[in-house]
């Protein structure tokens, strides 16, 4: 059984390391395994309340997300509003959940956020861009763009955990070359449910 290690660096020069036992062989990036190197992703907070990310288990992929503040589309330069302690997302409303805090990654990484499924089954409440992207250069607010899918107004608290963030790695070396055709497959052009929804695999 190998073990994965996770390290996150604060911008105050303190850092926490996660590690978690995984069975069997595992393919990781940049991820310190046994002694290798571990990734370190530096963590800003943009404003003194907002809240650190963390894990709700040990083997959790995510790590959760709290809201500092609620803004609308066009508020979103607007300093963070730390004096109301609650925020209403009506019916069908999207908004962007600020987390006052800010990223930095090495190349070749992206932190991908998610929604939470207890919210998306109880409330209806889903990160619309899913998975919205935090690129390696983008150094500013990780915003996360919730939408209220249910016919009832949804209330996010200062603090609230409402999404999560996984990282993963990104392919750079990929380069496109146009060609005049493409090898057939068993597939070919066959998509948006063209193999039905009845039966099970070959």
């Amino acid at each position: 059984m190998r073990k994965v290690r996770l390290e996150l660096g604060f911008s105050d020069g303190e850092s926490t390391a996660l590690t978690a036992a995984i069975p069997g062989r595992q393919t990781v990036t940049k991820v310190k395994i046994e002694g290798v190197d571990a990734l370190k992703v530096l963590v800003k907070k943009l404003h003194p309340e907002a809240m650190i990310p963390g894990r709700g288990t040990p083997l959790s992929s995510g790590l959760d997300l709290h809201a500092l503040d609620v803004v609308k589309a066009e508020n979103v330069k607007k300093p963070y509003d730390t004096e109301t302690a609650a925020f209403t997302v009506r019916a069908g409303e999207r908004v962007l959940v600020r987390t006052g805090l800010a990223l930095q990654m090495e190349a070749g990484i992206e932190a991908q956020v998610r929604p939470r499924s207890g919210l998306a089954l109880k409330h209806g409440i889903t990160v619309l861009n899913t998975p919205g992207t935090v690129d390696a250069d983008y150094t500013g607010d990780v915003g996360i763009v919730l939408w209220n899918t249910s016919r009832e107004p949804f209330e996010i608290r200062k603090g609230d955990r409402v999404a999560q963030l996984v990282f993963a790695p990104v392919l750079h070396n990929v380069k496109l070359v146009e060609a005049a055709e493409l090898a057939e497959t068993e597939r070919g052009a066959g998509a948006y449910g063209h193999t039905g929804t009845k039966g099970g695999c070959k």
